[in-house]
């Protein structure tokens, strides 16, 4: 499938931007996850946040000259920047909760959690729109849901002690804020020349944002109090964390640019399997079969719902609900993985 270009690229090319998105994102999601809570670290998720916010600032600023063709020159404008505030409001949101929820939950969990922005785009063009939504996708919504709903079950049941709902709730809320997201950058994009002008000024916005929420709450000083942030090692790790989380961008740009939206969406799904299992592997999560279940039904339904959308957006329609309905992508990362 390619992304529509002049020429399709080759299958070595293809392969390869799939097999460097896999890699990338999942290295992503284990590296927040081993720093918010491992046995080894357990850092403040907001300061976090922040720090790869700053990072991606600068990474970006330094790209421009290395791949001019590929990444456009930096641009800030004080008017563009008070019109794309809002909207940066919500990518907080969908960062921070993003982050609250890998502190807390395990990977298997967080990512049956992160399925439901499926379900809140539904709901959120209806009620800010009054979209109506087919029955094809209502059904593969229905089908996420079940399968968060099966998952939330087995994980309570299998862990007793350890679950706990304030994971589900960081990851309810995370979800939301992917919808929301993804339905307002739309309206956004139009305000600048690509994605990449729009990710920079929602970084710019954020750092600052977030800054003025790390001092009022006091995450700051958690952060500054915390025996690991003079280790030369830990403060590696973080380093390696920005610098994936703003490659994620570069990741997404890269498949979606060389195979198409669908492809990328359907590789996000497929990745999300991979992810799941192998959190038991890495970080040691509990597995039981309901859990499990769960999280696979949620994944084929997200699966089901990109096909669908796929098939009603190649019919003639008025395009508009299609652009808003198709923003939010099933399988962010970016998230939370830090994307536009």
């Amino acid at each position: 499938m390619t992304s529509g270009t002049d020429k399709p690229h080759s299958t070595a090319i293809i392969a390869g931007a799939v097999a460097f998105y896999f890699i990338i994102s999942i290295s992503t999601v284990f590296a927040n996850k081993y720093i918010l809570n491992s046995n080894e670290y357990e850092f403040p998720a907001m300061t976090m946040t922040l720090v790869q916010l700053v990072f991606a600032v600068v990474l970006q600023a330094i790209s421009h000259p290395l791949f001019p063709n590929f990444i456009p020159k930096p641009e800030f404008t004080s008017e563009r920047a008070r019109q794309i505030a809002p909207l940066s409001l919500l990518f907080i949101g969908m960062l921070v909760f993003n982050n609250l929820c890998l502190q807390v939950a395990d990977v298997l969990l967080y990512q049956i959690a992160r399925s439901l922005s499926i379900c809140f785009t539904a709901l959120f063009v209806y009620i800010l729109h009054k979209q109506t939504t087919s029955l094809n996708v209502l059904y593969c919504c229905g089908v996420v849901l079940a399968g968060y709903i099966i998952g939330v079950i087995g994980k309570a049941n299998l862990d007793k002690v350890d679950f706990t709902w304030l994971g589900v709730f960081y990851g309810l809320l995370s979800s939301a804020f992917v919808a929301l997201y993804g339905i307002f950058v739309k309206t956004k994009m139009q305000l600048v020349s690509n994605q990449w002008v729009l990710m920079l000024y929602n970084n710019i916005l954020s750092s600052i944002l977030l800054t003025v929420i790390c001092l009022v709450t006091g995450d700051f000083g958690e952060a500054l109090a915390s025996p690991h942030i003079r280790e030369p090692r830990f403060i590696f790790v973080l380093i390696v964390s920005s610098v994936l989380g703003y490659l994620i961008n570069v990741a997404t740009f890269l498949q979606i640019n060389v195979t198409s939206s669908l492809t990328h969406t359907i590789s996000g799904t497929c990745k999300a399997c991979v992810q799941s299992l192998l959190g038991g592997v890495v970080f040691g999560d509990k597995l039981d079969a309901v859990s499990v279940l769960g999280t696979f039904i949620s994944i084929f339904g997200s699966m089901a719902y990109t096909i669908v959308k796929g098939r009603e957006s190649a019919v003639p329609k008025s395009s508009s609900n299609e652009q808003v309905a198709s923003s939010s992508p099933s399988s962010n990362d970016n998230s939370a993985e830090n994307k536009v």
